[in-house]
């Protein structure tokens, strides 16, 4: 008996361990294989992979009144009544016991109006992949897997409209505080910005949950003629994360407006929090007075005739003028100001004449010219030049006409000493007045001539080309520190988007750091309104230039002046930057070359970045990818020969101006970033040093 008991039993759990292993072999994701031990656990002895468990559905519960804090709340209704108890919101998870994992001390989430959400909830695949890719380390796995399965019991909570909904997104606002301090206890600063940028992406998402949670019923119930309910929202802000191309942009661009111009003030507000996430800066430029000053040109000593009229007297001789010009920084919260500076210092051999004594004097004039100007995306704005002077004068000898003649030549030249002495301070204030006005109006000609000359340039090639390509330049933030002159723009039109990743963070000591992130790129794209174009590549090289204001960007070879290429309507060219490369991608519709055509598919070049010296470079790498229409190994010959000369090994993408690379006085400096990343492309400049080279490849 006891045999056969133990024998059903054996039986029994053989059954259970079968049933285990063929649900979880039948599981679709590699994220049940991890997750099979209790947060708080430690790994089983002699194991090293992570685990973790399999937390229940988290749901919000009453926190007894006794024994347990209270949050105090005022009732407004009258003023004699007191103040009454409501018990607090506690996130637990059921049959466990267990309350969310602290890393830090919780700060209380805000209290959260969550309402029935009727629409079809889009789960955040971008997202889930992104954490889990962070679930290989033993640091980062209480985190990244309570968020994991948070996000993953998020959906059916907002569709149920319960307190778990609200607990949810209150325990996930905490975990988003805990992911910069997290990131800085890893060791390995690869894991460090992968965390960063997981806690990033979760952040963005989880403000537009919130109040898409708040919203409920979805925005097309108000019978508003260009709504955008809430579940499609999320599917096309879900479509983008995931593909990161231009016309998924444009559509949540568009679902943007049209919250923004809702009747409903929810709606609005959401609209506002997609701009913040969605439509951020997507280039960023930080410049220090070291760099500007070390770009300033050398000025000479200037010798100069005197001629002037000093209280009525007239004044010759010669002086030699020195002066430096530099720039200094004038700090500012929310603007770039600078002021153009020029020290001199004036020293002079002169004569005057007065009746009939002639006085010969030495006198030196220091200086400071001073011209604030701002700058933002509509130019550069001047403000009056300010001029402090200080001199001095020193009487050197006096002659007179009565000098030999006895007694009366002495007494000649004491009276003009006297009187000489007697007007030296007004002589000394209409000369500094004379001096001043002279800096003033030398200093305003030379900015005058060489801003006119900068203006022109950059109209030329930056507000002109973005003016053509209906590019809105917005400053979104600005600030002017003692030693730095930062700018954040977004780059979009009203219908595209702007930044929404974290930019990389330029060393500390960069003189010069810029930053652009790849929707800047693209919205320039799109500017060029190449969808649905059939062009010959001589016709597309022209468009290219005529649109940017520059040269044509490639040479067309005898053989391929034939080929006409039609550019699909969607998405005809794309950049994405991203795990150290640059991707370049054509959709094409239709490309003839004399008797033969090609429909259908997408050229790719990969471009890795490269320093030469002083300059950043952008190069192809590898041979030119096509995918879309089958395609025979014939046919991708001859589609590589059309596109060799488009996309030129021999011809780099120089990121950084040209003087930079070529002039003497920058010597010193050196490539100390060149990332690409999470759509951005970073580069920074510093101080040469052999301990330290660019970061090319930025994962």
């Amino acid at each position: 008996m006891r045999i056969t008991q133990q024998y059903r039993a054996n039986r029994q759990l053989l059954c259970i361990l079968t049933c285990v292993f063929v649900l979880g072999a039948a599981a679709p994701s590699t994220w049940n294989r991890i997750a099979r031990s209790e947060t708080a656990a430690e790994p089983s002895a002699g194991s090293s992979e992570p685990r973790l468990v399999r937390l229940p559905p988290i749901t919000a519960v009453r926190r007894p009144e006794q024994g347990e804090a209270t949050h105090r709340v005022a009732k407004k209704t009258a003023p004699h009544e007191e103040l009454f108890s409501v018990p607090q919101l506690v996130s637990r998870y059921p049959d466990s016991g267990i309350l969310p994992k602290q890393l830090l001390p919780a700060r209380s989430p805000e209290t959260i109006d969550v309402r029935p959400f009727d629409g079809a909830w889009q789960q955040p695949d971008a997202l889930l992949e992104r954490l889990n890719a962070l679930t290989t380390e033993q640091a980062t796995l209480p985190w990244v897997g309570e968020a994991y399965q948070l996000v993953e019991q998020l959906g059916p909570a907002l569709v149920s409209g319960a307190d778990a909904a609200a607990a949810i997104l209150g325990r996930l606002d905490e975990l988003t505080s805990q992911a910069a301090p997290l990131a800085e206890t890893l060791p390995e600063r690869p894991m460090a910005r992968k965390v960063r940028r997981a806690g990033h992406a979760l952040k963005r998402r989880l403000d537009i949950w919130r109040h898409v949670a708040e919203l409920g019923t979805p925005v097309s119930n108000l019978a508003e003629p260009d709504s955008v309910d809430a579940a499609t929202l999320l599917a096309h802000l879900e479509r983008y994360e995931r593909t990161r191309l231009a016309g998924d942009a444009k559509q949540l661009a568009e679902d943007r407006l049209a919250l923004a111009v809702s009747a409903d003030e929810a709606r609005r507000r959401l609209a506002e929090h997609l701009d913040l996430h969605y439509r951020n800066a997507n280039l960023r430029i930080a410049v220090t007075d070291d760099l500007m000053n070390r770009l300033m040109p050398d000025r000479r000593p200037q010798d100069a005739a005197v001629s002037e009229t000093i209280l009525g007297a007239p004044v010759r001789g010669r002086s030699r003028t020195t002066t430096d010009l530099s720039v200094r920084l004038l700090p500012e919260a929310q603007r770039v100001r600078l002021a153009l500076e020029v020290t001199g210092k004036v020293s002079s051999v002169t004569s005057s004449n007065r009746g009939p004594a002639t006085f010969y004097n030495n006198s030196t004039a220091r200086y400071i010219a001073r011209k604030p100007l701002e700058i933002d995306v509509r130019g550069i704005h001047l403000s009056p030049t300010q001029v402090d002077v200080s001199n001095n004068t020193q009487l050197r000898d006096v002659r007179t006409n009565l000098d030999g003649i006895p007694l009366v030549g002495p007494l000649a030249k004491g009276v003009a000493r006297r009187q000489h002495e007697q007007q030296h301070a007004a002589a000394l204030r209409e000369s500094r007045l004379k001096i001043a006005d002279r800096a003033r109006k030398q200093i305003d000609a030379e900015v005058d001539a060489q801003l006119g000359e900068l203006s022109r340039r950059l109209h030329q090639r930056l507000f002109g080309p973005m003016e053509t390509l209906g590019l809105e330049p917005t400053v979104i933030s600005a600030q002017t520190t003692p030693r730095r002159a930062i700018m954040r723009l977004r780059l979009a039109g009203e219908d595209q988007l702007g930044g929404n990743t974290p930019r990389p963070m330029a060393p500390s000591d960069s003189v010069l750091s810029f930053q652009i992130h790849e929707t800047a790129m693209n919205n320039a794209i799109e500017g060029m309104a190449l969808g649905g174009k059939s062009l010959t590549l001589t016709e597309l090289a022209r468009h290219v230039a005529e649109r940017l204001h520059r040269d044509e960007p490639w040479e067309i070879g005898p053989a391929n002046k034939n080929v006409t290429i039609t550019f699909a309507k969607q998405n005809a060219v794309t950049v994405r930057c991203r795990n150290g490369r640059v991707e370049l991608t054509l959709s094409i519709a239709r490309l003839r070359k004399r008797r033969r055509s090609w429909k259908d598919f997408q050229v790719r070049a990969v471009y890795r970045p490269e320093v030469d010296g002083r300059s950043a470079e952008l190069v192809r790498d590898g041979i030119i990818h096509f995918t879309g229409n089958r395609m025979s190994t014939t046919s991708q010959i001859a589609l590589r020969g059309v596109f060799a000369k488009v996309f030129s090994k021999t011809r780099p993408i120089a990121l950084t101006p040209e003087r930079l690379v070529t002039d003497k006085k920058l010597a010193a400096l050196a490539v100390t970033q060149f990332a690409i990343a999470d759509g951005w492309i970073g580069v920074a400049y510093g101080p040469r040093r052999t301990d330290r080279i660019a970061v090319l490849a930025d994962n």
